[in-house]
Order: C-alpha cells, then structure tokens, then sequence
C-alpha cells in the first residue's frame, strides 16, 4: 500500500498534464473558438480596456451575441479591470429582432462601484460597444430597467419620489445619520434625489470608439 501511495502525486500530475495538453491540443486545432474583446473600465480611471478572450463558436449570431453578454455580466479576469455591470444587477432578459439587441436589467444597474469613475452612460456605452464591435451585424443596443427603457425610466421615478422619501422622513435628529446612509445605499432615491447622469441618454446606442483609450 506504501508503494502506491509513494507513487500517487506521480500520477496524478501526470493526468493533469496530460488533460492540459489535450486541452490545448483541442483549443489549437479546434475551428470552434472565436477571439472576443470586451470593453471594462479601468480602476480609478475613465479609460475603457479592450479584454481579449477566447469565447466558444455556438455557429449562430444569436447564440453568441447571448454567451457574450453573459460574458460581459460576469466581469473581467484582467487586473485593475472593473465590471462594466455591477455584479448585483440581474440580466432580465436579452433579445434580438431586426439586428438590434434589447437588454433589461434589474434596478441594481444604477449601483456603480465607487472605484468606477465612468458615468452610467458612457458604461451602457461599453457595454454596446463590446456587443456592437464582436457583432458588426447588431447595429444598436437599447437599454431597459425593469422592463422600462433608461431614458424613461428616470423619469418615471421622479414621478414616485415623494412616495418612496415618505419613508425617510426624519421625526428624531438622532436618525438623520441612518437616514443618509440608507439614502445612499438606495440606487432610486439617490437618483431621484439628484444623480442627472441619465437624463440626456438617448437609448439605441451604437458602437463609438470615442470611449476607448
């Protein structure tokens, strides 16, 4: 028994070996990968990168523009890359018809990390352009959250301010130091209390390198 467990991390680095070689064997030699660049902002900075990466070929547009996205939901692997999308957003759903995709996210969208120094625009305008510069035949990308499109979306939450501040109301001074940080931990108040950054988006947006450094 000593003699075959003496030899086991032999044979075991040697099936992890011979796994990798055949994995890059395949990756090599197989037509079915497709170089992808998707487009992340950068740390404490208002750059965009290009990521590179090697996504499967599903053999359809429709199939790979939808792996991209997920692609793009999931974040970067490159250091000092930052999601484009916070990681609390859920993809409702994505659809494409007549070339362009629609894409609905739940509110968390509005829920920037503070280390991304990009405005939500110019971050839906990354993530466009990651769909748009893979996928020449999608000619836009419009933008829904919670089924409503961003440029509406807004303002129909202004509309119900007053109804979601009742909560905040402030009736002890001891409170108004809780009361502030739920306001900021709130993605809709803090808007609807004065983030402007969406009011000029025009939804459909379509690829722009203007972004890109």
């Amino acid at each position: 028994m000593k003699v075959y467990v003496k030899f086991l991390p032999y044979l075991f680095g040697g099936l992890f070996i011979s796994v990798l070689l055949a994995s890059i064997f395949l990756f090599a030699f197989s037509e079915n990968w497709a170089k992808r660049v998707l487009f992340f902002p950068h740390v404490n900075s208002t750059k965009i990168i290009g990521e590179a990466r090697f996504l499967p070929d599903l053999g359809n547009q429709k199939d790979n523009v939808m792996l991209l996205v997920d692609e793009i939901m999931a974040g970067p692997y490159k250091y000092g890359n930052l999601p484009v999308i916070p990681e609390t957003t859920k993809l409702k759903s994505a659809i494409i018809d007549n070339d362009i995709l629609y894409v609905n996210f739940s509110k968390e969208v509005f829920k920037i990390d503070k280390l991304v120094l990009i405005t939500p625009k110019d971050m839906l305008q990354a993530f466009a352009n990651s769909v748009c510069y893979n996928f020449p035949g999608i000619k836009k990308v419009y933008f829904f959250i919670e089924g409503l499109p961003v440029s509406d979306y807004s303002e129909i939450n202004k509309l119900h301010f007053y109804k979601y501040l009742k909560d905040f109301i402030i009736t002890d001074i001891t409170q108004l130091g809780k009361q502030v940080s739920r306001l900021k931990d709130n993605p809709i108040l803090e808007y609807c209390a004065g983030l402007k950054a969406h009011d000029n988006f025009q939804n459909g947006i379509a690829f722009s390198a203007d972004i890109i450094e």
